[in-house]
């Protein structure tokens, strides 16, 4: 299986670019960096509440 090259903008840390690896919810893209970043932050962290905030983009407006 070959990996595809996507151009997508990351909702979590807004960088657009070409992707080769990444998340896709409803329809909005998650760059493989803030993937990795969200699975390994802890609930205390500073960054953790922004991580939080750029998936309640996905959930509750679509279209942002």
């Amino acid at each position: 299986m070959r990996a595809e090259r996507v151009a997508a903008r990351c909702i979590i840390c807004g960088v657009t670019g070409i992707y080769v690896y990444g998340l896709r919810l409803r329809g909005r893209f998650i760059c493989a960096n803030c993937e990795r970043s969200i699975v390994n932050s802890i609930c205390n962290d500073y960054s953790y509440s922004l991580y939080i905030n750029g998936l309640k983009k996905i959930w509750r407006c679509p279209g942002a």
